[in-house]
């Protein structure tokens, strides 16, 4: 999970000399995992980490949540943000991603229940509680 804490409004650079570096090596990661160009994506991202800054997006809107925050950047409402194609489609892979797998672990769990291997030979010995 650390390598999405970089997206979090509040700890995005406020300054350019920041930006240069910030979160990197997190976004190769996820780049490489999502099958995006790693050294392309980063660049592209320390392209909009830089748009942010000098449009000023950034001090407008850092004190909203994650789930506000990309979702109206990637609006680009004033069109100063610079999205390029691969950082575009990382979020936008990012903010579908489910929080969490419980309810499919759950559907699964049902699912297993309900077709199980023993099901398929229902007898008077497989159905017996001996």
């Amino acid at each position: 999970m650390a390598d999405f804490d970089i997206f979090v409004p509040h700890q995005l650079p406020h300054n350019l000399s920041d930006a240069q570096f910030y979160g990197i090596a997190e976004i190769q990661r996820l780049a490489a995992r999502f099958d995006l160009e790693p050294v392309k994506t980063s660049k592209e991202w320390s392209y909009l980490l830089t748009s942010f800054i000098t449009s000023n997006f950034l001090c407008d809107h850092k004190v909203k949540k994650s789930w506000f925050f990309w979702p109206e950047a990637l609006k680009n409402p004033n069109g100063d943000l610079r999205w390029s194609e691969n950082i575009r489609k990382l979020m936008e892979i990012i903010l579908t991603l489910p929080a969490g797998s419980a309810k499919t672990e759950r559907a699964f769990s049902i699912m297993k229940h309900a077709k199980y291997d023993g099901r398929s030979s229902l007898t008077v010995n497989t159905m017996d509680d001996k």
